[in-house]
């Protein structure tokens, strides 16, 4: 990152030697112009680029910071950049189309095979939305930094980064984003009474590799499947949810604590998780005839 006043400027390694550098276009330029050869020449030249590098593509665009009011209306549905536009510096815009993707997709499978109501879907916009604004805020939050107001600002800031380069830890955690915020969600399709700060309902069920059984060696994905499913760390998943959600549940894993060690604080408890691999709910196999009325009301209230 060229944190420059006079033009900022970000450099980014790709595969096979290349490089994409991209130039703050000023106020008052001809765009024209500043794509003419011998601009693009001398721009890469005060830059470090490799004297007789070969240009592949040259372009000027303009980024915006946008969301939709709405994303989904009837049987129409917002996803990606339809939904909403995040500056560059976040590198996220791809991520979370994705994202939506993964959210929306099994919602949409889940209403048109009949199993779950329409209802489902104003989750969509309900767990995405909150995400979506903060990878926003943060791609701006970069924007600033990499174009400093004024040169003092501009070296200030790279004396700054030169400095906690210096420092494994920090370095590692600017180079490997970090400081993004996680996804979460504090409201949707999920058991409401489970929801904690810190808790494991609304996030990601991490990924291990299985390390003995049958299955060692095999990402835990490939066991959960692609729909609904309970798995139990270190406690049998047989236990009945209720006819509704015994039809929905499509897996049932139980899984030794020693197999995914990485799941060790969910020991002796039972995970009811999402098509996304959200976790939905957690509970020990005592509760089950407590989670049960929350559960069905939850699906019910797709259909209302």
């Amino acid at each position: 990152m060229f944190c420059d006043a006079r033009r900022p400027c970000i450099a980014l390694p790709g595969p096979e030697q290349t490089r994409r550098y991209e130039f703050k276009v000023l106020p008052g330029e001809d765009e024209a112009a500043l794509l003419a050869d011998e601009s693009v020449a001398r721009l890469l030249a005060d830059h470090g680029a490799a004297a007789g590098s070969e240009i592949v593509r040259k372009t000027v665009y303009h980024f915006h910071a946008r969301i939709a009011d709405r994303w989904g209306e009837g049987r129409v549905w917002l996803a990606g950049d339809a939904a909403h536009l995040s500056p560059p510096f976040a590198g996220q815009g791809m991520n979370s189309g994705i994202r939506d993707a993964r959210n929306l997709a099994w919602k949409l499978a889940a209403v048109a095979g009949g199993r779950l109501g329409p209802g489902l879907l104003d989750s969509y916009p309900a767990e995405r939305h909150g995400h979506v604004a903060q990878m926003i805020t943060l791609a701006r939050r970069m924007g600033a930094i990499m174009g400093p107001r004024t040169r003092v600002h501009g070296l200030a800031q790279r004396l700054g980064f030169r400095l906690l380069s210096a420092w494994p830890a920090a370095r590692s955690w600017f180079a490997e984003m970090k400081y993004k915020p996680p996804p979460r969600f504090t409201h949707g399709f999920l058991a409401a009474s489970m929801l904690a700060r810190r808790g494991p309902v609304g996030r990601l069920l991490p990924q291990p590799m299985l390390r003995e059984g049958p299955h060692a060696g095999e990402r835990l994905d490939a066991l959960l499947g692609t729909g609904f499913a309970l798995l139990g760390v270190g406690v049998d998943a047989g236990a009945s949810l209720g006819a509704r959600w015994d039809t929905l549940v499509e897996r049932r894993v139980m899984l030794p604590v020693d197999a995914v060690p990485e799941l060790a604080e969910h020991a002796g408890m039972l995970l009811l998780l999402r098509p996304d691999h959200y976790v939905m709910a957690r509970f020990t196999p005592d509760a089950v005839a407590r989670i049960i009325p929350e559960l069905e009301a939850l699906a019910a209230a797709t259909w209302t």
